[in-house]
């Protein structure tokens, strides 16, 4: 199952858009075989659509969706992701407008419910929202409820109400195929209710892509877990973790908002709030040179037939641990894999050599 993350918070499986063509009636066999194709095409654009919309690329998005409703004026799916990408465009009103003609159109799609949810809940519209993913989450073809629970346990944590975000959440960990950023939401949900043992355990299960937000939530219960510790092994585990993500942080991800928090507020680990992030950084690895070794056991170089080495990037590596360990810089490695950001993708490849 895969999931497509879109920059509001939404989970969105890709599984949503795309069904089979309908068979249309007719007697005429040339006419059949037209209608077909243009299901095909508007299908064919509406997935360009949605990979647009995955990699931010908006306006392009919007010029595929408009052109497979031209292709197929009656295709509910494009509207859909037409509202969608207006949603991420900020244009509320053409969003509300394309949420209602794709419902006119199949009013029984649970997938269109829980993304006009969203949209309704991003407007704080929660009863409406609350209506609509209801007849999501209720309908028996809903294939991916997992997703619908974890939007819903979403739009309850923004209304604030911690014990109905919750128990969606709980029920959205409990498929197979279980959306990551539902065990980020439940640990940021316990973190505000004081349980810090808890939200660690949900954010050790966290295999997702690291963010800035994602360690700096992790370094904050770390934290509070060694203030309340008393068992002197257990406080040294929680100090240690806390050190490694913070070298992360702050190594891979120097100008976020995050990193500056952390440095203006940590008051032990750094020299003072108005340290450079160049010098948190060395104050850190100066401290914490025994931690690449966990990050080095982790890795496994490997080698394909033309010789060209990677590593298979597990859930502690980093640019920074894998640059060190190679002795390859960062630049050429993302240079190498093409990488914009500092940010790799768990269970990818990562090339050490050129080809």
């Amino acid at each position: 199952m895969k999931y497509i993350s879109l920059k509001n918070g939404f989970l969105l499986s890709s599984l949503v858009i795309f069904g089979c063509a309908a068979h249309v009636k007719n007697n005429n066999p040339s006419d059949k075989v037209t209608v077909s194709e243009s299901k095909k095409i508007s299908d064919t654009h509406v997935n360009l659509s949605l990979e647009y919309i995955h990699n931010n690329a908006l306006d392009l998005a919007l010029d595929q969706v408009n052109q497979a409703i031209s292709a197929n004026e009656s295709n509910a799916k494009a509207y859909m992701v037409r509202a969608i990408t207006y949603q991420l465009l900020h244009e509320n009103s053409n969003a509300e407008s394309n949420f209602q003609k794709s419902l006119s159109l199949d009013n029984s799609s649970p997938y269109t419910h829980v993304n006009y949810a969203n949209f309704l809940c991003s407007q704080e519209s929660y009863d409406e929202a609350f209506v609509s993913f209801n007849d999501a989450l209720n309908n028996p073809l809903y294939l991916s409820p997992e997703v619908g629970y974890y939007n819903r346990g979403k739009c309850y944590f923004q209304r604030n109400d911690l014990e109905s975000a919750n128990e969606n959440l709980l029920q959205s960990i409990s498929y197979k195929h279980v959306p990551q950023d539902s065990y980020i939401l439940l640990a940021r949900i316990n973190y505000k209710q004081y349980k810090y043992t808890d939200a660690n355990s949900y954010m050790d299960k966290y295999s997702g892509v690291q963010t800035p937000a994602t360690l700096w939530l992790h370094i904050q219960i770390l934290q509070a877990l060694v203030d309340i510790t008393q068992d002197k092994n257990k406080k040294k585990s929680y100090e240690n973790n806390e050190k490694l993500l913070a070298k992360v942080l702050v190594t891979d991800f120097r100008s976020s908002v995050e990193a500056n928090e952390y440095i203006a507020l940590d008051g032990k680990q750094m020299v003072s709030s108005g340290s450079s992030l160049a010098k948190a950084e060395k104050v850190i690895e100066e401290n914490e040179e025994k931690d690449d070794s966990v990050n080095n056991s982790k890795m496994v170089m490997e080698t394909e037939k033309n010789g060209r080495r990677y590593i298979t990037i597990s859930p502690h590596n980093t640019l920074y641990s894998i640059s060190k360990a190679y002795d390859v810089s960062i630049i050429k490695l993302k240079k190498i894999n093409r990488l914009s950001s500092n940010n790799i993708l768990i269970g990818s490849k990562l090339y050490l050599d050129s080809k």
